[in-house]
């Protein structure tokens, strides 16, 4: 399937640093690019009524990009009333509660984002308003359990790892469930937004981000029909023979440990449909299920 954001959103390393995607939202880029991260973990600054404003995935502990964040803050005459995560993954979160304590607000999330922390439990869904900031909390479960959306009243949807600005989302077993992730897919391409904002990458306008979601579930559901095939050609084989056969260019050990979560996390969706059969024993091999009909998937 052809990306429809080839050619249309900037390349990897043409991100700027601070970027205003609107009065209320900032985008702040932390110093944490990969291949994993792309450019970077996206911070963004949301700015509410009467001057408050809360930081949403502050990211990893940089003091240069902490120390950003509160310049660029000060700069629009907010005052920082909270840190809110889209979820637990550290680069997102990593200094969530020593960034919060320096600042004395809180940190907001999943209630099951974290144990053994001190932090205010977010509602799964609905509206709420927190230091003068009104969001609507929209619950996206699949790239992780807790996580989270949020659509702001301007109509940027903050995404997190739920849709990214360029590549495809980890779904990361079993953490990650293949089946929570196109359910959540769904709920946001039905929402009404003007820009969707991501964790990672450029933000991306409505109709691209339309095209986008589509292509992500289009995207799945072609590795589902990969995994179905190369099983049904290959009765017997195990998850680490498929990955070799799907992925046949993986550069790095952690670019490969991510493919070989998303493919495990496809087999559980297989085989929770009833579609394969997993034989549970010490090297777990798959088979197809006799008489499934690829076109049901």
């Amino acid at each position: 399937m052809l990306d429809p954001r080839s050619g249309k959103v900037p390349g990897f390393g043409e991100l700027p640093k601070v970027t205003e995607l609107s009065p209320h939202v900032v985008r702040l880029l932390a110093p944490n690019g990969s291949a994993m991260t792309l450019d970077g973990t996206n911070t963004y600054l949301v700015g509410g009524d009467g001057g408050g404003c809360l930081v949403v995935d502050p990211g990893p502990v940089s003091q240069l990009h902490l120390d950003q964040i509160e310049i660029e803050a000060a700069s629009r005459g907010w005052s920082i009333g909270g840190v809110l995560l889209t979820h637990h993954h550290s680069d997102h979160s990593e200094s969530a509660f020593q960034f919060a304590q320096k600042l004395n607000v809180e940190v907001y999330a999943h209630a099951d984002s974290f144990r053994l922390r001190h932090y205010h439990h977010l509602s799964n869904s609905g509206d709420t308003v927190i230091a003068g900031v009104a969001l609507d909390v929209v619950p996206t479960p699949g790239h992780s359990q807790d996580h989270l959306c949020f659509s702001l009243p301007d109509g940027t949807l903050l995404t997190g790892d739920h849709v990214l600005g360029r590549g495809t989302s980890v779904v990361a077993y079993p953490d990650g469930s293949l089946s929570d992730y196109l359910d959540s897919l769904d709920r946001i391409r039905v929402r009404d937004f003007t820009v969707l904002a991501p964790g990672h990458g450029p933000d991306i306008e409505r109709e691209l981000a339309q095209e986008t979601i589509l292509y992500y579930l289009g995207h799945r559901r072609e590795r589902l029909d990969q995994i179905l095939d190369f099983i049904g050609r290959f009765p017997g084989i195990d998850q680490e023979q498929l990955v070799d056969l799907i992925y046949t260019d993986l550069p790095t050990p952690m670019i490969r440990f991510a493919a070989a979560a998303s493919t495990r996390a496809g087999l559980e969706y297989l085989i929770q449909a009833g579609d394969i059969h997993s034989d549970r024993e010490e090297l777990e091999k798959f088979r197809v299920v006799v008489g499934l009909d690829s076109d049901d998937l």
